[in-house]
């Protein structure tokens, strides 16, 4: 369900029946988690601090040795963690559970809301997202959990997940396509140029981000189209937009064994083009 990791050479993996793998550069190797219960999401403060959640309200934790278990005060699935320090860490999950630690122990937060939570990121302790069922965005000011205004069409979506890079850039992504930036006033809609669900994004700037999700979905978004280094195996669609200056790139992933193949189609997500089988 999620992998975290510090380095290229130190990465860990986290899945279904209680699963924990970890990557030393070379090799995968498989960890005694202590439990068969569904792990849904890993984040750590350091190679020798990880925390996982997962179903029933299962929090681990690794010191660099081997997994324990935490008392998390909570018997809902969660469904993502993420954190500041070890002495602040959120969780996320089922009927609007938020859950945060200060270094000593977990307790519950009240969020005013019972939807379902699945995503939760933030840029400082005291700006800090969730996202969740029917458009549900919600925002930490460091002492309450407030509301936050989405454009009327994500109310008809899920949000999958969360990720920025200041409380003025933050990506939204979910259910059928679904991909909105909120610029600190107001949510509005990226135009993915695919129906698949979209359950992660990440980036390593506001100008280079990347969005997954199903049937193997990779998108890339840019301002200035990289120089390419590979020759496509797709012609790309041309552009018909007289101000091409953002881009989604979207391949098309497909994993047998070691082998991957990727094909890429460029679009521009003003001119709304859909890549065919997306």
């Amino acid at each position: 369900w999620s992998l975290w990791g510090t380095s290229s050479s130190d990465v860990f993996a986290v899945g279904l029946g209680g699963v924990i793998v970890h990557y030393d550069g070379s090799v995968w190797s498989e960890m005694e988690s202590g439990t068969e219960i569904n792990l849904r999401w890993v984040w750590g403060n350091s190679s020798t601090d990880v925390f996982v959640v997962g179903d029933e309200g299962i929090i681990l934790r690794y010191d660099g040795s081997g997994w324990s278990e935490m008392e998390s005060g909570s018997e809902e699935d969660f469904y993502c963690a993420w954190g500041t320090s070890t002495a602040d860490i959120f969780a996320v999950g089922m009927t609007g559970t938020i859950v945060h630690y200060d270094g000593i122990e977990w307790s519950p937060m009240d969020c005013g809301n019972t939807t379902n939570l699945y995503g939760v990121w933030g840029s400082s302790p005291n700006n800090v997202y969730a996202v969740g069922e029917y458009g549900t965005f919600l925002r930490y000011d460091g002492s309450r959990w407030n509301w936050v205004g989405v454009a009327p069409y994500a109310v008809y979506f899920h949000i999958f997940h969360v990720w920025g890079t200041s409380p003025t850039d933050v990506f939204l992504v979910g259910s059928w396509g679904l991909i909105g930036h909120y610029d600190g006033n107001e949510t509005k809609e990226m135009v993915s140029g695919i129906s698949r669900h979209l359950n992660g994004v990440w980036g390593a700037s506001s100008t280079d981000v990347f969005a997954v999700g199903g049937g193997g979905n990779i998108l890339h978004y840019y301002e200035e189209p990289p120089t390419p280094t590979v020759e496509p195996t797709a012609t790309p669609e041309p552009d018909t937009s007289d101000d091409a200056s953002s881009t989604w790139l979207w391949p098309v992933v497909g994993v047998a064994g070691v082998a991957i193949v990727v094909s890429l189609v460029l679009y521009d997500r003003r001119a709304r083009k859909t890549p065919s089988g997306g």
